[in-house]
């Protein structure tokens, strides 16, 4: 996998809303002959997946900050509903995915991301400018990487949050029913019943959690995913 584009990645996408830093990656990837663009994330949830799906390089930064300020009900991992919609695209090709964040060693961006089934590099923003010119070339530069989550992970997230738990699924799952995804964001909401009924059903399964103790974990693990409620950041 270290060089499946070696001498073949030409075009590149850069995700990322920082107007200062998206278009300087973007300049150096150019002065190593690759082709690159800058989009906010904003921008590339309003394209075609297959569009994106068509470059030979995505660079996607964790998470949108941006999206967040302005509109607090939203959550900060934007990242992940581009990473699911870019895996449900078919083509006999995909692309050379790396995420990055400054926070990318946290669990609650660690876990959820890679459950996305995508990407293939994870990068601290360091590792990332740093080491560009080789992921251009499709290395994965395993070495360099964020490490993939441990158990210690698995439990910084929640105590009770058993390992393996599709924290991805549930976060994109909740995002489904207003009742219950103001729970999430609304640090005054008041306790729903009905919220916590649909949650349980619907959510706690993804996040192998019983019904009679888990409502009051999942609310807290997908707060802590979310970056919400915003006011607590």
């Amino acid at each position: 996998m270290s060089a499946r584009f070696l001498g073949m990645t030409t075009r590149a996408v850069i995700v990322e809303d920082r107007g200062s830093f998206g278009p300087a990656l973007a300049r150096r990837l150019e002065q190593h002959g690759v082709a690159a663009r800058w989009i906010p994330h904003t921008v590339a949830l309003e394209q075609e997946a297959e569009t994106l799906a068509a470059a030979d390089l995505l660079l996607i930064d964790a998470l949108d900050l941006d999206r967040q300020q302005s509109d607090r009900t939203q959550s900060r991992l934007a990242s992940l509903d581009l990473l699911i919609r870019l895996a449900a695209t078919p083509g006999p090709k995909r692309p050379h995915v790396a995420v990055y964040s400054t926070v990318m060693e946290r669990p609650e961006v660690n876990i959820p991301l890679r459950q996305a089934g995508l990407a293939s590099c994870y990068f601290t923003v360091e590792a990332l400018t740093t080491n560009v010119a080789q992921i251009a070339l499709g290395s994965t530069l395993e070495d360099l990487q964020v490490r993939a989550p441990t158990t210690e992970d698995w439990h910084a997230l929640h105590p009770d949050l058993p390992v393996g738990a599709n924290v991805a699924a549930a976060h994109q799952r909740i995002r489904d029913h207003e009742r219950a995804w103001q729970q999430i964001w609304d640090p005054a909401a008041p306790f729903d019943k009905a919220a916590q009924v649909w949650v349980s059903r619907n959510v706690l399964p993804l996040l192998h959690l019983s019904t009679t103790s888990g409502y009051r974990v999942a609310i807290e693990v997908i707060r802590k995913v979310a970056g919400l409620p915003y006011t607590l950041l």
